[in-house]
């Protein structure tokens, strides 16, 4: 985002997108970015220090580059939480008055249902640039061979967080649906697939492109099943 009112001598902040977990799904542009940066912000979902997003970068990251773990937690609902998301920009905004280029690291694609999105609309005094990514539905279409879309048939990403009354209406309609952040919402998830005979025609695709990826069909899982973190459901119907 280039704003004509920010001075040449402010530094750039880099929205770098890190594909859904193997290093070496990572872009070129992305790899190069991370190259350039003079220090690099991370997530740190639980606060104890460790970071999937630094993980997977680090193969990438210069020798002796500062990194700046941050917290975001997970909340509930459709807020995020903002006083996180002013912490975080509180820590950035000294590196960019200094004219440094400050690249965050993101999970999947920056702006697919992504944390940095929060963090463009508080800084969007600043130059951003954001280098996009594969999102784990890309990447777990990809694994299952499963195509997104065909012809005029529509595409849906539906968090599996909505209300089942939300829900509904979209199970109803055409087209391949992916089911995201399941988390403890499984059996509501499994019990509505199950109710419009879709059961046979979707796949729980949990961990994608990591090192214990895996997919099962749909119909043989426990529908009480406690699904991992990187979980999510195709419907193809």
């Amino acid at each position: 985002m280039n704003n004509p009112t920010t001075s040449n001598d402010q530094g750039i902040l880099y929205g770098i997108s890190l594909g859904p977990g193997a290093p070496d799904l990572l872009s070129l542009r992305a790899v190069k970015t991370i190259g350039q940066c003079d220090v690099i912000f991370a997530p740190s979902p639980k606060g104890d220090g460790n970071s999937l997003a630094l993980d997977i970068a680090r193969p990438f990251l210069p020798k002796n580059i500062p990194i700046k773990l941050f917290h975001l937690p997970m909340v509930k609902g459709l807020t995020p939480n903002k006083q996180a998301y002013q912490e975080v920009c509180t820590q950035i905004k000294p590196h960019l008055w200094n004219g440094q280029r400050v690249g965050v690291l993101c999970e999947g694609d920056a702006m697919f249902y992504g944390s940095f999105q929060y963090i463009v609309h508080i800084l969007q005094e600043f130059t951003i640039e954001i280098i996009p990514g594969i999102s784990s539905v890309q990447a777990a279409g990809a694994f299952l061979h499963y195509s997104l879309g065909s012809r005029n048939a529509p595409f849906m990403t539906i968090p599996a967080t909505l209300a089942e009354d939300e829900i509904r209406p979209l199970m109803a309609k055409p087209g391949v649906k992916v089911f995201i952040k399941i988390g403890n919402h499984f059996h509501k998830i499994y019990s509505l697939i199950k109710e419009y005979g879709y059961l046979n025609q979707s796949c729980l695709m949990t961990n994608v492109s990591m090192t214990d990826e895996d997919a099962l069909p749909l119909a043989v899982c426990d529908p009480f099943l406690k699904a991992p973190y990187f979980s999510l459901i195709f419907v193809c119907g």
